[in-house]
């Protein structure tokens, strides 16, 4: 029997933090959630990878003890955590690697890198481990050749002129949203957006994060 067949089928009343395939993707929110859905399905033709939301950074422990003490979590072989760097990437990973340690728990040395353990486990804090952001600012980077991105661009310098900058921490936030108004079915939600094919999700700034998904 493969590892996959050992896995309870879940239907849509299955318990959220129900385990149903080897690999599991935790991220932080619901739209977190449905945006990796959709870049797993659109770009990588992926249906092996569980994507599960830990609810916000202060449930991820109390997500990761329930998900332990799940009957088929000791045949996830890949685990990856999707954390945003905010305003400091390098806490944001040391927290996730401190929970994973007090769970008893693999962590990587290093941001974007994956563990050779069982299960793997890799920590993407976003944009890219070094930079402040989160998962609008590395959206942003792919659609930083779109037609309608100088123009957002000058809205938010008219803005500044204007005495009305968005707050810092809201800033990527802030010209995704604008991005998202631009389109054609203007839309606030960003994994609705990515589930609608209207973000460029075969760009290269995504390629990274494909190479460190488990092998199909």
């Amino acid at each position: 029997m493969s590892s996959e067949s050992a896995f309870v089928q879940a239907g849509e009343t299955t318990e959220k933090k129900s385990i149903r395939l080897p690999h599991l993707l935790l991220v932080e929110g619901t739209e977190e959630e449905q945006f990796w859905k959709a870049f797993l399905q659109r770009r990588c033709n992926r249906s092996d990878v569980q994507v599960m939301s830990y609810d916000g950074k202060d449930n991820f422990r109390n997500t990761l003890r329930v998900l332990q003490n799940d009957h088929n979590f000791d045949s996830v072989r890949w685990l990856g955590v999707a954390r945003d760097g905010d305003q400091d990437p390098l806490a944001a990973f040391q927290s996730v690697c401190g929970t994973l340690h007090d769970v008893k728990l693999p962590a990587p040395s290093n941001s974007w890198q994956k563990t050779e353990t069982s299960p793997s486990v890799v920590i993407f804090v976003l944009p890219d481990g070094t930079s402040y952001g989160d998962l609008e600012a590395l959206v942003l980077q792919a659609i930083a050749n779109q037609p309608q991105r100088p123009c957002i661009d000058s809205y938010f310098e008219c803005l500044t002129e204007a005495g009305l900058p968005p707050p810092t921490n809201q800033r990527f936030k802030a010209r995704i949203l604008a991005y998202f108004a631009s389109l054609a079915r203007p839309e606030g939600r960003i994994g609705i957006v990515a589930q609608r094919g209207d973000l460029p999700l075969d760009n290269i700034v995504f390629d990274r994060f494909v190479t460190l998904l488990p092998s199909v």
